[in-house]
């Protein structure tokens, strides 16, 4: 996904979950901006932090249904933020070849129909 790339609606009927609350991490802030616009077009309430650090902080007051971190970020990156959240569903976008296998992770650029696809497999199930 590029600056000023497909930012479309993404709003496919039956899959989204309105209340879901996603918090997006990296220290990029234009990575944020798209990640947000592409997620909130599809219908979820969207939190950024430019690190892992300013994320917990946000997790103070805030509940999270699935983060989405890069990797390598100055101060705390997503490994350690990941050890610090062990209950919360995540998912690593990152162009780093450094995360390890174990991790559920996708490499950079992403398109925005993949990221809404992943999240949508990530986030529970809820009934109304």
């Amino acid at each position: 996904m590029r600056a000023g790339g497909d930012t479309e609606s993404f709003h496919l009927e039956g899959t989204m979950d309105q209340n879901c609350h996603i918090l997006v991490v990296d220290d990029h802030s234009q990575i944020r901006f798209l990640y947000r616009r592409v997620l909130e077009s599809a219908g979820y309430t969207v939190t950024e932090a430019a690190d892992g650090v300013e994320a917990l902080e946000s997790m103070e007051s805030q509940d999270y249904d699935l983060i989405i971190t890069d990797w390598d970020m100055p101060g705390m990156g997503g490994e350690q933020l990941l050890s610090e959240v062990a209950e919360t569903p995540y998912l690593v976008v990152s162009a780093s070849s450094k995360v390890p296998a174990r991790y559920r992770s996708l490499g950079k650029p992403i398109r925005p129909r993949q990221l809404v696809h992943h999240v949508q497999a990530l986030l529970p199930k809820r009934t109304a």
